[in-house]
Order: C-alpha cells, then structure tokens, then sequence
C-alpha cells in the first residue's frame, strides 16, 4: 500500500488487557482451540512523509515508551502472519468519522509536520488452531459492529482511506408549490427527512407565504430541528392514555409539578440547556440527563458516547457556560449470560451492548478530566427485545410487509404491524389486537381512512397475502376477502381515529413472545 503502517503493541512481560479481553470474549462465544491473543493499533501514515519523520512522529505521539513499542513497514512491505496465527484486522467502513485519525491529524500539524492523510484499525492476533470463517463470524457479532466497521481476516487494509468527494457548494431549491399531501410525503422519505405529512404541510404553507421555494439546506436544517431527538414531539405531543387525552405530556407532568411547587432552590428549570438548583448561597448546580436507548442499541460506543457528550455539552452551554465536574451513569442490558437461542433476530448481544456503552462512556467522559462517579446497573429479561433494529427490505411495500413478517413468523410467536403514520393509535386497541391473536383469531386488521389498513396482525405467515397492489382504496377489502380465502379465522378492529395510509410505507413490528 502507498502508505506507512506503523502498529503499536505491548512490549515483552507486560500486560495486553485489550487482547485479553479479546480472548474472553472468543472464547465466551464458542470459538475453541484459541490459545492467546495479542492486540495491536495500527495506524497509516500516507508515503509523503520520510522514514525518519514517521519514526520520530511514532516515538513522539504514538507510542508511550514505558510499556509499548512499535514497529513501522514502508509502504508496499508485504506482511506474513506466522503458522497457526490469524489476523483479525478491524477498520472504520467508508464515510465512517475516524476521530483517531483527525486527532492524529491534529497532532502532525502540532509537529510542524505535513498534514497528509491517516487511516487507524486494531488488529488482534489470534493465536491457535481456528477456522477463520468461524472467526469472522464471531467477530462480526462480538468483537466489532458490522454497522459501522469492516471487518478483515488474514488481511490489513488495502490504503488509507478513500478522499471524500468535493462538496457541492452550489444553492439547491426544492419546489413545494401545488404538491399534494402524498407527495409531500414522497419527498420527505426520498430525503430522509422523517417528516410527517401534517409537518411537510405547514413547511409548504409557511414558504409559500414567503413567495419561495426552499434550499435543500433550509428542508434539512427544518427537519433536524424538528426530530424526534430534537423536538421531543412525543413528550410535547398529545396523548391518549386510557381513555384520557392529554395536551403536551412533558408540560403537563414534570413541568406542572414543579412550576405549581415553585420551590426556591430551583433556579432555572425548562428554559436552558439544562436545569439549575441552588446548592448554597454561592454556588448552584447544573444538571442534564439524557437516555440514549435506540443510538447505543444500534451502536453501543458511539451511542453511549454521544449520551454523555450531549450531558457535558449541554452543562458547558447553561447560563454563562457552568463547569461540569462529574458524570452519573445508569446502565439497563439484558442478562449478560443470555442464551443465543433466546437473543431476537437481530438484535446485538446483551454481552456486546454492554462491553460497547462502558467502553463509550469510559472513553468520552473520563478522558475530558470528567470522572463517572457513581451509577447504577440493571438487568432486566425484557431489554434485548428493544434493541432490534431491522431495516426494511423489498422492491415495493407489499415486499417489504412480507419480508418483515418473514422475519419473525413462525419463530416468534404473533406480530402485529402498525402504520407509524397513525399517531392517534389508542393502546387499547393494540391491545385488543394482542388478545385476539392469543385467542381464537388468526389474523387481526384494522382499516384507516382512505381504504388502507393501520394495523394488520398474523399468527402464521400467508405467502400470498401481500401480493396485490397497496396503494389503492380497496386494499382493505382485498386483503380481508384474501384473508378468508385463505380459512384464516378474521377479527376486525375499529378505524383509529386520524389514521395514515399503510401504502406510505413506514411501519412499525410489535412482537408477542409465546
């Protein structure tokens, strides 16, 4: 490769925690026959620096000299692994942010050297007798995340990393005018705008005030401001809740209370970054906290990661800019010694989730000078079940409801699927939807507005039950004429009220575990 490698491992006696580690872990996941692991960080260097430059940058910055050394290769040096050792080698996917390698970056510019481009990757050395597609697949599942890494065997990575594309710089309008609801819709999935027809509306009334169309910058900066993450629609939104409507959830509850107790020792609450109570007749203090279930779900260490930064940041960012001085942590898994048969598709392993958050948090708040001071941990059987995340599959919607039923059926019991375009959705009636599946019914479904359904449920899977055209005013009908075709014992269900259109293609799987 045009590019120096420089890999940075334990010297001899001492102690290699992160290839131990790596170890328990092969071996906790039924990879038999390893006898030692040895990890390495390895970083590239391009070939535009000299010998004598990347070695003194190496000694400098990359290597603390009392317990590692490192070992440099020029650029196209071939590398052997010696006899019964594989080489797992584990590197950001393209487009991933490497902040080693930025920081690296950082730190050339510091030397007063070039500032050429840098790639990173850990490897680790497997030593014993193992089959390498064993490996991979273990290490796909325990050792790396396939979502954002890219995991190699008995290889190291082809370069450094491939230079991003210039940035378009150019001003892109995006007509509103004359769309309707549906198309609005259209464009707000086609941009990943996670946009509601109702929000993609009042953005369309709001521009054509202006007599303009808006930049592709406006649209993403409106729907970024407006997420979920952001915004908090579900905690400001309204709610039915057993037979009860209530307006603004987070006004009503927590920001009722305390506006109603009025305590003097609350200084500034639900008007800044975060909070400030009165600790003595001097100082205050800041608080914020954050849940990041779904982020560290999908990506354990940069979910948890990210949680503690958004707490430091938002701490820095109250009033003036408070000092923040310590972090607390509640950490929720499943049994860490659950079953690989009793994991949910697709669902990382408690094991890994966990392993993944403390490393996250370790490495974002402790290195800031910001200690974890205290916590708690807690187990629960029912968490691994949230942490699945399947993207949809499929040429067209009937597609992807199929596939989606075929991922679960017949392995998991009933599985209702509900449109997320149909917020007013009451519980009772997913929970009517629930008991007869456990009953008598084979199949539930309830119709929308428009001809639809919002909600369809199965106990088996029917391989020709979607095979029909879904955007259409007749497809409830057609699918419940299908149905009994099929002798499937039906239960229809009342029209929640201000329902979407199922042919939207945005749904949501609930799972009832036998």
């Amino acid at each position: 490769m045009q590019a120096w490698r420089i890999d940075v491992l334990a010297k001899q006696g001492q102690l290699d925690p992160i290839g131990d580690a790596a170890q328990r872990t092969l071996t906790a996941a039924g990879l038999h026959g390893v006898t030692d692991v040895r990890s390495r960080r390895g970083y590239l260097l391009s070939a535009e620096l000299s010998e004598q430059q990347v070695e003194g940058f190496a000694r400098a910055v990359l290597c603390d000299p009392v317990i590692e050394e490192f070992v440099m290769h020029a650029p196209d040096t071939a590398v052997h692994n010696a006899p019964e050792v594989h080489t797992l080698t584990i590197v950001p996917k393209p487009g991933v942010t490497d902040p080693v390698a930025h920081s690296v970056q950082k730190s050339l510019a510091d030397m007063f050297l070039p500032v050429v481009a840098v790639g990173t990757y850990q490897t680790y050395d497997v030593h014993g007798d193992v089959a390498s597609e064993q490996l991979l697949a273990i290490a796909k599942k325990d050792l790396a995340n396939d979502i954002v890494q890219q995991i190699l065997v008995d290889a190291l990575p082809a370069g450094l990393p491939s230079e991003s594309p210039m940035p378009d710089l150019s001003v892109h309008q995006v007509p509103l005018k004359g769309l309707d609801e549906d198309a609005l819709i259209a464009l707000s999935k086609d941009g990943g705008l996670a946009l509601d027809g109702h929000e993609m509306k009042t953005i369309q009334a709001h521009f054509e005030m202006q007599q303009r169309a808006p930049t592709r910058l406006e649209l993403e900066t409106l729907a970024q401001t407006w997420s979920e993450h952001c915004k908090h629609k579900t905690l400001t939104g309204t709610v039915s809740f057993e037979g009860r409507t209530i307006d603004n959830l987070m006004k009503s509850t927590i920001a009722h209370v305390t506006h109603t107790l009025d305590r003097d020792f609350c200084v500034s609450v639900f008007v800044d970054n975060a909070g400030i109570i009165k600790f003595d007749d001097v100082d205050s203090v800041c608080i914020k906290v954050e849940t990041h279930n779904r982020p560290s779900a999908i990506e354990p260490f940069g979910g948890a990661g990210t949680g503690v930064g958004g707490c430091i940041r938002d701490v820095i960012g109250t009033g003036l800019g408070a000092r923040p001085i310590a972090n607390s942590d509640v950490f929720c898994f499943a049994p860490p010694d659950l079953k690989a048969e009793d994991l949910p598709r697709g669902c990382l392993h408690p094991l890994t989730v966990m392993k993944g958050v403390v490393s996250g948090v370790r490495n974002y708040g402790n290195p800031m000078g910001i200690p974890t001071v205290n916590g708690a941990v807690y187990f629960d059987e029912r968490y691994p079940g949230v942490d699945g995340i399947h993207p949809q599959t499929g040429d067209d919607l009937s597609n992807r409801m199929q596939n989606a039923f075929s991922l679960f059926l017949p392995e998991s019991g009933p599985v209702l699927m509900r449109s997320s375009d149909s917020p007013t959705m009451s519980r009772e009636l997913i929970h009517e939807a629930t008991l007869a599946l456990h009953a008598d019914a084979d199949a539930v479904i309830s119709a929308d507005q428009g001809g639809g359904y919002a909600l369809i449920g199965l106990k088996e899977l029917q391989p020709d039950l979607f095979n029909m055209e879904m955007s259409t005013q007749s497809v409830f009908d057609a699918t419940v004429d299908r149905m009994q075709q099929a002798g499937l014992r039906v239960k229809v269900l009342a029209v929640p009220g201000d329902s979407g259109d199922i042919s939207f293609g945005h749904f949501q799987v609930h799972i009832e575990n036998n």
